[in-house]
């Protein structure tokens, strides 16, 4: 989903940046760019995860059955990559247009210093910025005004900006000082690289160290930052970025690492009985809980696009199935690796579910010790008739 959001914006990227008064090659720009969009569609997807996971459980903290969970997340899905999609990546177009324009003023204000805001090209114009136009706001290249007023400060404005040696109005920028932009476009894409800025309501209101696993979080940090080609270390992007935006940009990730973390959430799907329990027991297994959970994190993990391309991964209806279906399933213990192996056939294959007695849970907000789903493959049934495979139903 984060690679494909990020395509999107990407291609809204292009599309702005070729509309512009010249082509813009200057590496440096492209490159924070890049990386901004990188992370706004970071955070994007990371806000639709959580309102949708957040639709998991019902009133009692139980699974909700896939088509109810679907039908409750309808709505979520249908504005995050549907109608608010659509406005991000038209705002993007012409906030990106808009960048490459400042490109240009830049490199001739020695020429022509100020800049006049231009009326808008919208059908259907609103009112917030008519009077910047009406009065003909004339300013500086240079004038810190810039920074926060200009033509994309709102949500799909069609505003512009034309280069002029025209005289400067300064005296009209009191009449406007009081005007604010949206959230998530207080900046100028012209001058930092970013199309959406970091007050955007996806992004986390405040930022702190990050007090969990350093390698988790630095690998988190690298795919933010599409894939290395873009990291701090690179040399292109110390020279693109200052200082404190860097260290702004890394904290926002560090935030995000401790959300994932906190928010990791699992649920019990089904209970040992006491012949189950009783079995297990005989083959060294003394269960601390009868509950078996299963968490986000292993349902990723078993439907991981590398078993699927080795063609052992079980399909999501397939663990849907299971999931609905485990009272009815088959039951090993692995003797060899002490895990219980619950086995569906479905589709002409034989699948294998496999949970681990014991184990330890980070999830929900605390730690416990349940029994937990792990993973799940395809497998032979001749392979569950070795001798270290033990059936118990």
């Amino acid at each position: 989903m984060w690679r494909e959001v990020l395509r999107i914006v990407n291609e809204a990227t292009v599309e702005g940046l070729a509309q512009g008064k010249a082509s813009t090659r200057e590496e440096s720009f492209l490159a924070a760019l890049r990386h901004a969009n990188g992370v706004f569609a970071a955070f994007k997807v990371h806000t639709m995860g959580q309102e949708m996971a957040a639709k998991l459980l019902d009133a009692d903290g139980r699974l909700k059955p896939f088509g109810k969970w679907l039908d409750d997340i309808s709505s979520i899905s249908s504005h995050q990559v549907g109608a608010w999609l659509q406005t991000e990546y038209d705002t993007a177009v012409i906030r990106a247009h808009n960048a490459a324009d400042w490109q240009e003023f830049e490199r001739n204000k020695d020429v022509m210093p100020n800049l006049r805001w231009m009326p808008t090209t919208s059908k259907d114009p609103e009112s917030s910025h008519r009077a910047y136009w009406q009065r003909k706001l004339t300013l500086p290249v240079d004038d810190p005004f810039w920074n926060e007023h200009h033509p994309g400060d709102r949500w799909n404005c069609k505003c512009s900006l034309e280069q002029t040696d025209d005289p400067a109005t300064p005296e009209l920028k009191t009449q406007f000082a009081d005007d604010r932009p949206q959230r998530g476009l207080d900046n100028n894409p012209g001058k930092d690289g970013h199309l959406f800025s970091q007050d955007h309501p996806y992004f986390p209101k405040s930022c702190s160290k990050c007090p969990f696993n350093k390698g988790f979080k630095n690998k988190l940090e690298t795919f933010f930052k599409n894939e290395k080609k873009h990291c701090y270390n690179c040399s292109k992007i110390n020279n693109a970025i200052e200082q404190p935006e860097k260290k702004a940009a890394k904290s926002m990730v560090d935030t995000v690492v401790k959300d994932m973390v906190a928010r990791k959430t699992a649920c019990s799907f089904y209970s040992f009985n006491a012949d189950e329990v009783a079995a297990l027991k005989r083959y060294g297994v003394k269960l601390e809980s009868t509950d078996v959970y299963i968490s986000d994190e292993r349902i990723l993990h078993a439907l991981r696009d590398f078993k699927k391309s080795k063609g052992k991964s079980v399909s999501p209806d397939e663990l849907k199935f299971f999931i609905e279906n485990i009272a009815s399933c088959s039951m090993y213990f692995d003797t060899n690796k002490a895990n219980i192996i619950f086995v569906t056939k479905q589709n002409e294959k034989v699948q294998k579910f496999i949970v681990e007695p014991n184990y330890k849970i980070k999830a929900n907000g605390h730690k416990f010790v349940a029994n937990s789903f792990i993973t799940a493959g395809i497998t032979q049934q001749y392979n569950l008739d070795e001798e270290i495979y033990k059936k118990i139903k």
